[in-house]
């Protein structure tokens, strides 16, 4: 059981790096959307993805609460704002 814990912290991390990376590759991707629609439409579908990814994994393991979803203080935060437990 506390290995399922442990992954779940490493996670909630890791997926929030990857859903940035989507953000920030589809505001760029749409950005050159009027030059070519198929720029429009990866673009869009990671948009979809950085929503998809930090409502799904974007939250605290312990009390289940989001975290805000803008880039804030809890990119870097140790513990939760709401259960006050140690994420890292």
């Amino acid at each position: 059981m506390d290995d399922n814990r442990e992954r779940e912290l490493r996670n909630v991390f890791k997926f929030r790096k990857i859903s940035l990376i989507c953000l920030i590759t589809s505001i760029l991707l749409l950005t050159f959307g009027g030059i070519n629609i198929v720029f429009g439409i990866i673009g869009a579908v990671l948009m979809i993805s950085f929503f998809i990814l930090n409502s799904k994994y974007w939250r605290c393991p312990y009390c289940g609460i989001g975290f805000e979803l803008q880039h804030s203080k809890m990119d870097s935060s140790d513990y939760c704002p709401s259960c006050g437990k140690k994420l890292r």
